[in-house]
């Protein structure tokens, strides 16, 4: 039996240079959650500038320093964090409580919102507003002392609170949603902030260094929203074309990243050994197209993955040798089939993509449209006139003044 096959691929090029995971001990790999780290690292290399022995001394000097006088005030400067049956995200505060109107306070809700200190603006010795940010969204946090007389709260706790607190502290705030008179909601806070975890380090505005934001990457994404943005983006890209296939019943597979054999392209795979057989050489998959195939040949019709694949070859602005693809099988479907699938999903990919520019202004806006049906061209009729010049026939027998030709 004679299936036909029918096969679409996307290559997604990550947002870092090869640099980034030869040098490194340690990469970010695409499509993983990138767990934040602040404790100090330093990199060495040929191309990166060390640090002096007495700036790390003195910087150590710093950290110490600051925990010193958190100690002074807090009892354990990284506490337990309980959970508060009343905490609620960012996103989630911003949704609930659209509704309420310039000046007006819910009285009878308290949140607890947990985020991290992006700016603070202090309007005297009894007032601070602070910018708390949690997973990309911001809320303002408003304390006035005026209104924590009653909690036992003095001045003087009050002014070491806000001559303690720095930008990337992670804080607690427990409170009342407020919208103020010039429209901002925010938490009107009836219990003094509490320090979840102190930041030991500076976080710059920007990262004015390219070199140095490949492998300060986590500082990148505290400093700039565009670069945070990018990766959400990414992963709700993936989301798309992970649901356009499954609600279309095909069945994602996961295939081997290390075999013995890299097929289904033309390229040079990176190479390595396994410690149980160092004899046996292995590489990493350059392309996931024949495990995909043997799959269907066994019997499952309609199959895609998403994953990553390796080429040890050049390296530019849109090719890495580390990459996102996306494959798809489809048995017993002609190339109608093909043209209309890939039309829906460039579609549905670019309506998704618009409503994203709308949640993560950050990002340029996309101008390019999509409406099908797509303009179809006939590849050697339409290959002929781009060139200017006939090709031969190649479905007849050659004659010797074609070949001269």
């Amino acid at each position: 039996m004679r299936t036909s096959c029918s096969r679409w691929v996307s290559q997604v090029s990550l947002d870092r240079p090869f640099a980034s995971f030869t040098r490194a001990h340690i990469p970010f790999p695409s499509g993983t959650a990138i767990q934040q780290t602040f404790r100090p690292v330093r990199w060495s290399s040929s191309n990166t500038p060390t640090v002096s022995e007495a700036d790390s001394v003195s910087d150590k000097k710093g950290w110490k320093n600051r925990i010193a006088e958190i100690k002074n005030v807090y009892s354990e400067p990284y506490p337990r964090l309980s959970v508060d049956k009343r905490s609620i995200s960012c996103d989630e505060f911003h949704s609930k409580y659209k509704h309420i109107t310039p000046n007006e306070t819910a009285e009878q809700d308290s949140v607890v919102i947990y985020g991290r200190i992006q700016s603070a603006r202090i309007a005297g010795s009894k007032l601070i507003f602070l910018d708390l940010v949690q997973d990309g969204r911001k809320v303002q946090v408003l304390c006035n002392q005026r209104h924590l007389d009653g909690t036992g709260v003095t001045p003087e706790k009050f002014k070491q609170f806000y001559h303690l607190m720095r930008r990337g502290d992670v804080f607690s705030a427990i409170g009342k949603p407020h919208r103020t008179g010039r429209g901002e909601l925010s938490v009107t806070v009836t219990e003094l902030p509490k320090l979840i975890t102190p930041c030991l380090h500076d976080i710059p505005l920007r990262m004015k260094d390219q070199e140095s934001s490949q492998y300060d990457r986590h500082v990148q994404l505290l400093s700039s929203p565009t670069a945070a943005d990018i990766l959400r983006a990414r992963s709700s890209i993936i989301q798309y074309i992970r649901t356009f296939f499954l609600d279309k019943s095909f069945m994602e597979m996961e295939t081997p990243i290390l075999a013995s054999v890299a097929g289904g392209a033309v390229a040079r795979p990176f190479e390595t050994s396994a410690t149980e057989f160092p004899d046996r050489p292995l590489s990493l998959r350059i392309a996931p197209e024949l495990w995909l195939k043997r799959l269907v040949v066994g019997g499952f019709d309609k199959v895609f993955e998403i994953g990553q694949s390796f080429r040890n070859e050049g390296l530019d602005k849109t090719h890495n040798p580390e990459f996102t693809t996306c494959e798809f099988y489809h048995a017993f479907a002609d190339l109608e089939t093909l043209i209309s699938l890939t039309e829906s999903f460039f579609t549905g990919l670019s309506q998704h993509i618009h409503d994203l520019n709308q949640t993560l202004p950050t990002l340029s806006p996309t101008t390019a449209s999509f409406a099908a049906p797509f303009r179809r061209l006939d590849f050697i009729p339409d290959l002929e006139t781009a060139m200017g010049h006939k090709l031969p026939d190649f479905a007849s027998t050659p004659t010797e003044e074609s070949t001269k030709a």
